[in-house]
């Protein structure tokens, strides 16, 4: 018995050894992914619901948003390029599903500490050309107009080509007589492609 328990106690510490291996590999090899020259390219969805009955005072919904993006690093941690916004939003109580598209340039800047380069934070400013579809009991319109937005978040490098990122943010539509604003909560990733010269930077834990 004396035996199995040592020996439960060596697979412990091989386990334990493991996870901080693991977990510090991101620190040792980690890639100068916010350089200037690099290329940022990835995407992000929100999803927001109200699962309480339609009524005339309470109007259950159902929104579903993918934000693809492309960027390129101008210089040190500064990237410009364009995004992309698809959404679709279910309104129960007015019995309305419209589909939006926006598209424009968009800016973000990478900050944080040198000690932990694997984790950054961002901030991201956007704005452009937003159309929408509207059906309502069957009936279709269109509307055009502008957006403009901005997204606070965090981004982890998992590893010289990867982050997973989450942002919140806020974002103003106008269309013709309609007025919107929101608050997307993003959950995303994005990958970095670095040019093939670049080396990594050894940096120890």
């Amino acid at each position: 018995m004396l035996s199995s328990i040592k020996q439960k106690i060596k697979d412990v510490r091989y386990l334990t050894a493991l996870l901080l291996w693991l977990f510090a590999l991101p620190a040792q090899f980690t890639f100068a992914q916010t350089e200037k020259g690099n290329i940022m390219s990835g995407a992000a969805i929100d999803v927001a619901s109200t699962f309480v009955a339609a009524t005339k005072y309470n109007n259950s919904y159902f929104n579903l948003s993918v934000a693809p993006g492309l960027q390129y690093f101008v210089i040190n941690n500064l990237a410009v390029g364009g995004s992309l916004t698809f959404s679709m939003n279910v309104y129960r109580r007015e019995k309305t599903t419209s589909f939006l598209s926006e598209v424009g340039p968009s800016v973000r800047y990478y900050f944080g500490k040198k000690k932990k380069p694997q984790h950054k934070g961002f901030a991201q400013i956007h704005g452009g050309y937003a159309t929408s579809t509207f059906i309502v009991d069957g009936k279709t319109s269109n509307r055009d107009g502008f957006y403009a937005g901005a997204l606070l978040g965090f981004a982890y490098f998992i590893n010289k080509s990867v982050s997973l990122e989450t942002s919140l943010g806020f974002n103003y539509n106008q269309q013709k007589d309609v007025k919107q604003t929101n608050i997307p909560f993003r959950v995303g990733f994005n990958i970095f492609m670095l040019p093939k010269s670049k080396k990594p930077l050894v940096i120890a834990p």
